[in-house]
């Protein structure tokens, strides 16, 4: 086995704050196969990286969480989240890294579901393998013409993310449909899947199982991924307090909801909320109808997994 350098903190030179509402910091490849070594960023970085695995595997801490990210599969690191992941002889891996931030980012990677751990397997391959091999050709070339390009490029990605994250699933039932739109408008309110099943004359478990069968998970998994998407909002566009927060989105111990929170995002809710008010100015591209173009990228996103 080859030998393994020391862990250091690795030193990065392309950590910008963001100047664009979409912006790439850096992207690459990466296929080390003369040593072992380590990437480590204790504090993370400012932006959002996903780190995408041709072939081979890599050993990772996303945060406090230890994982394996293997051929096929993309790794997501969200700003201030700590990085460590280590290349071996024996895992070959060939890499696509990919550094980005922007405000359009914030909201196009909060159509990627949940995970804890944060890894994903790609659905489209090839497809994704060939949009990094354009966005890395196309960052080379660091001239504002192509700019619009790289960030087209760059939603099409977290599109093809985020539709991985979140596998089709069959025709919404229009009594499941209502059971979510309740969950979603009251979201500090207990939600009882009996009473709810009754009132639309179902048992609780053919409910439960319809409910399943269509969305990909439980009512009470669907009910706590609201809430803490939720939350998020609160906690970046807010000044309620983490207890507020907590009780606004029907978490009744702010001790747990940020237990929960840490668990499914990697960084406490404090963490996030300092991450997240980073204030920087923002300039828009010249001579482009940027709103217009953002839409467009956002509708698509959208559309692939909801269907409008």
């Amino acid at each position: 086995m080859a030998k393994q350098r020391p862990v250091s903190e690795f030193f990065d030179t392309t950590d910008y704050p963001p100047s664009r509402m979409i912006q790439v910091n850096s992207c690459g490849s990466e296929h080390p196969n003369s040593h072992d070594f380590t990437i480590l960023r204790s504090h993370g970085r400012s932006d959002y990286h996903i780190l995408y695995l041709a072939c081979g595997y890599l050993d990772a801490e996303i945060g406090t969480q230890k994982v394996r990210i293997e051929s096929g599969q993309c790794g997501v690191w969200y700003p201030g989240v700590r990085h460590m992941y280590t290349f071996t002889t024996e895992g070959d891996a060939t890499t696509y890294y990919l550094h980005f931030t922007g405000a359009a980012v914030d909201e196009a990677m909060r159509f990627i579901a949940p995970a804890s751990p944060p890894v994903y397997t790609i659905t489209e391959r090839t497809a994704f393998e060939c949009l990094f091999r354009q966005i890395l050709r196309t960052h080379l070339v660091k001239s504002d013409n192509f700019i619009l390009e790289e960030n087209a490029l760059l939603m099409q990605i977290i599109s093809i993310l985020a539709q991985s994250s979140n596998p089709a699933k069959p025709a919404i039932r229009k009594d499941i449909l209502h059971a979510m739109e309740h969950m979603k408008s009251h979201l500090s309110e207990d939600f009882s899947v009996e009473q709810y099943a009754a009132s639309v004359n179902l048992s609780s478990s053919r409910f439960s199982h319809l409910f399943t069968k269509t969305v990909g998970i439980s009512p009470h998994q669907y009910l706590t991924r609201l809430r803490l998407e939720w939350a998020k909002t609160y906690l970046r566009d807010s000044t309620m307090s983490i207890t507020e927060i907590s009780d606004t989105v029907g978490f009744s111990d702010p001790l747990y909801f940020s237990r929960l929170f840490s668990k499914t995002y990697g960084l406490s809710p404090k963490a996030y909320r300092d991450n997240s008010r980073r204030k920087y100015q923002f300039k828009f591209l010249a001579n482009m109808d940027i709103s217009a173009y953002l839409n467009l990228h956002i509708v698509q996103i959208k559309y692939a997994f909801f269907g409008y």
